[in-house]
């Protein structure tokens, strides 16, 4: 019951969520209360949302879900919505203490539950990957024992009946290895000196295996015939250490030291160079820029470009915009309400954006909400943006 939802939300990692004002924000989601009924449960959820300058803003949810189904509960962030899914609600809503799997005789790094929720597959610092039946609370097999320690591991190859045909698990000598789930026989390996794996995640689709590394390189694996389709240095220092697929496993996201997440189309990755060939603006030390450009940085350098060759980002190009009818510009997916708006860029426009917020100026776009209080602060980036986005 409320324990037990309590008990998941806990375990729930702290998100890159939203991209505003200079700074990647987080995402920390806490369940507040539970409520059953014959079988159904009502959650609420609450969201706290805050960039690095300005105060977290707490927004509450509620969903009602039943015994056997997801709880999906939508956060409406300004710039699309945050959809949270709750797995295992059959044995959550059921209530009890919760339970602890002992004998391991090693610290765990990774743990992976089957879709049925009945085993749950757990990766060591000794190198081993054991099964436990959760049902009985007991260690079904140990399912590997290789000596290096086992940083990651994902199930996948699952079957019309949900069972997993195999495990893929990442190590600290950066080794990736593919067995089978039923007897543990080595399908695929693939060694690359570069340090630990660090993360390991499974498109939508069970297609796409993809492996991050301890020197910022991410490989993509072919699930289907274990080749390498690609591999390629992400990071412009450092490690990769967070990896996740878009919804329709078109784009490959990475994270790493840097506050800032980069996503690459996968059907041009090949095309793209490493995140950046320099930090970006908003990394840089303040003191060394002018308050126009320090203004940039803060609140509009992860979306947009100032040159013409605006590369992939969330929004277009500034280049040229003085003057520029606002959502025209060619190969750009801009919101209906830019789109079909008759709004030119000017000082005095851009002014007012950021004076009401793009949420009150032209509500119903796809920029994030925000606001440059000060006229002075204004003035100055207006006057940067006018000579660095010139023609």
């Amino acid at each position: 019951g409320e324990r037990g939802l309590k008990h998941l939300a806990d375990q729930l990692h702290r998100e890159i969520l939203e991209r505003e004002r200079g700074a990647v924000k987080q995402l920390q989601k806490e369940m507040i209360g539970t409520k059953l009924d014959k079988g159904r449960a009502s959650v609420v959820a609450e969201a706290l949302i805050g960039g690095f300058d300005q105060p977290a803003e707490r927004r509450i949810v509620e969903g009602e879900v039943d015994r056997n189904v997801e709880a999906k509960l939508v956060f409406e962030t300004g710039d699309g919505d945050l959809e949270l899914t709750l797995h295992g609600l059959e044995v959550l809503l059921e209530g009890g203490e919760p339970a602890f799997l002992e004998g391991t005789g090693a610290g765990i790094n990774t743990v992976a539950f089957s879709r049925d929720g009945r085993r749950l597959y757990a990766g060591a610092v000794d190198g081993t990957v054991r099964i436990w039946d959760l049902a009985r609370r007991s260690q079904e097999r140990l399912l590997v024992r290789k000596g290096f320690g086992v940083n990651r591991l994902v199930l996948g190859g699952h079957g019309t009946d949900g069972i997993a045909r195999w495990v893929a698990y990442g190590t600290v000598n950066g080794l990736t290895r593919v067995i089978s789930a039923e007897n543990g026989e080595e399908l695929a390996g693939f060694a690359v000196d570069r340090g630990p794996v660090l993360s390991l995640v499974l498109d939508h689709a069970g297609r796409r295996l993809a492996r991050g590394d301890g020197q910022g390189h991410i490989m993509l694996i072919d699930t289907a015939t274990w080749r390498v389709e690609h591999d390629f240095q992400a990071a412009l220092r450092g490690p990769i250490w967070a990896l996740a697929f878009s919804r329709d496993d078109q784009m490959i996201l990475a994270g790493g030291i840097e506050n800032i997440v980069y996503a690459w189309p996968l059907d041009i990755v090949t095309q793209l160079v490493p995140m950046r060939d320099s930090s970006p603006a908003f990394l840089r030390d303040p003191a060394l820029m002018g308050n126009g450009e320090r203004q940039f940085a803060r609140k509009c350098s992860i979306c947009h470009a100032l040159g013409p060759e605006s590369g992939r980002k969330a929004g277009p190009t500034l280049h040229g915009i003085f003057g520029r009818r606002a959502g025209s510009l060619p190969g750009y997916g801009y919101s209906e309400t830019l789109a079909e708006s008759e709004l030119v860029w000017t000082e005095d426009t851009i002014d007012r954006l950021f004076d009401l917020g793009p949420d009150h100026y032209i509500p119903g776009s796809k920029m994030p909400m925000q606001r440059i209080t000060g006229a002075g602060d204004r003035r100055d980036l207006v006057e940067f943006l006018k000579r660095a986005t010139a023609r």
